[in-house]
């Protein structure tokens, strides 16, 4: 046996690999392609986004999503959760501020009551 031939069946083939785990080789080449697609659409997105952001600020991650959905239209092989982790980890998601309503307005002109129990 060869050196050559020997190293290559330590390493294992990739049609020994494939059998072993149960695809094709067309298989594990449309795998690797479509992993391709998806870095480059993902690269992309962030680029786009941090332009979104530039122009509006405060516009959430729905309003992100909605408009890499109209620019890249079929191109999008993503879907919406997979997108906000995308935004997640690049930083994009703004801090959720939680307004409280407020409920007394005291510099109303309304008649103010005395207050019965402090009466001295």
């Amino acid at each position: 046996m060869s050196q050559g031939n020997s190293a290559r069946h330590m390493r294992g083939s990739l049609q020994f690999l494939c059998d072993y785990f149960g695809i094709t080789r067309q298989g594990y080449y449309k795998h690797v392609n479509r992993k391709k697609e998806i870095d480059i659409l993902t690269s992309s997105i962030v680029l786009y986004c941090n332009e979104l952001r530039k122009l509006m600020p405060k516009a959430g991650m729905r309003e992100l999503y909605a408009c890499c959905l109209r620019k890249f239209g079929v191109r999008m092989v993503i879907g919406r959760d997979q997108c906000y982790n995308i935004f997640r980890a690049n930083g994009l998601c703004q801090r959720v501020r939680h307004v409280r309503p407020k409920t007394t307005n005291s510099n109303h002109n309304y008649y103010i009551y005395p207050d019965l129990l402090n009466v001295t």
